[in-house]
């Protein structure tokens, strides 16, 4: 019985062509991704099921204003905030449905908290910016917090990156 892959990094051997989740940015970006990475401007990790790319996300740092986030998040933070941006995060529609989702997320806040704690620099949020509606409902379900400016643009706090994670361990 097949099984999904654990996360790594998007190589150049990789298959991306197959690749569909129904939306077309999404579909597409695959082909830039490895790009990207090379000029250290983002990550993107996909995973494989029977031997095909089954689903992606791609991490980068980005600065956020203080004023496009929640209150409680910017509250008493500099005017620039450091945070990780999950700037794409996408499954193929042949495994739609399986779980993989949440599991790619929980991965990427895993990922993101190894930053909050250990990494050279600490970062304070996590962000995504929604692609649709249900990609907005997807998020909520995980205590993500919309921007008083921007509804789509989603904050998740260190603290909930750390109940999220050992949440999801329990």
């Amino acid at each position: 019985m097949p099984k999904f892959t654990l996360p790594r990094p998007i190589e150049v051997e990789d298959e991306t062509t197959l690749f569909d989740c129904g939306q077309p940015t999404l579909n597409q970006f695959l082909q830039i991704a490895i790009e990207k990475q090379k000029a250290k401007l983002s990550r993107t990790y996909v995973v494989f099921f029977d031997n095909k790319l089954a689903g992606y996300y791609t991490l980068a740092h980005i600065a956020v204003a203080q004023s496009e986030t929640p209150g409680k998040l910017g509250r008493g933070m500099p005017k620039a905030i450091l945070a990780m941006l999950l700037a794409r995060l996408a499954i193929d529609k042949s495994v739609q449905g399986r779980g993989l989702g949440q599991s790619l997320l929980i991965d990427a806040l895993r990922k993101t908290y190894a930053v909050v704690e250990n990494g050279p620099a600490p970062i304070r949020l996590f962000v995504v910016d929604a692609i649709d509606k249900n990609a907005k409902k997807f998020y909520e379900r995980f205590d993500f917090i919309a921007s008083p400016q921007s509804p789509m643009r989603l904050f998740m706090s260190y603290k909930t990156i750390q109940a999220a994670i050992e949440e999801d361990e329990n």
